[in-house]
């Protein structure tokens, strides 16, 4: 939901409709000088996530269920993306430029909570 005056322009973006937020991060993709993409997360977690995009874009969103479910992917993503992740759904988040986002989970961030996983060939 956005709202817009003379003196501002207001997006929410979360209203605790999913979990309490326990955990926020700001992550600020950097620029790749050898112009290759950025991939991150290859993973999934027992927890949801979810994800605002703020600034930039997402080349490309890989999700997949880890209980069998079939692989999907989003291409460009642009600033204002809301993205949620539900628990055990590995996520991987292409860049090919900066971009920033929040990240918000109903858990403290534990890095040993994280579980390696491949989604699809990278190309």
């Amino acid at each position: 939901t956005t709202h817009s005056d003379d003196r501002r322009e207001l997006t929410q973006f979360y209203n605790g409709e999913v979990f309490t937020v326990q955990n926020a991060r700001l992550i600020r993709i950097k620029d790749n000088p050898t112009g290759k993409d950025i991939i991150l997360g290859g993973h999934y977690h027992d927890d949801p996530e979810l994800l605002f995009i703020i600034k930039g874009a997402m080349k490309q969103l890989r999700v997949q269920d880890i209980n069998g479910g079939e692989p999907f992917e989003n291409s460009q993503l642009e600033s204002g993306t809301r993205i949620f992740l539900p628990a055990n759904y590995a996520h991987e988040l292409v860049f090919a430029k900066a971009a920033t986002l929040i990240a918000l989970s109903g858990r403290p961030y534990n890095p040993r909570k994280l579980i390696s996983y491949s989604i699809l060939p990278h190309q």
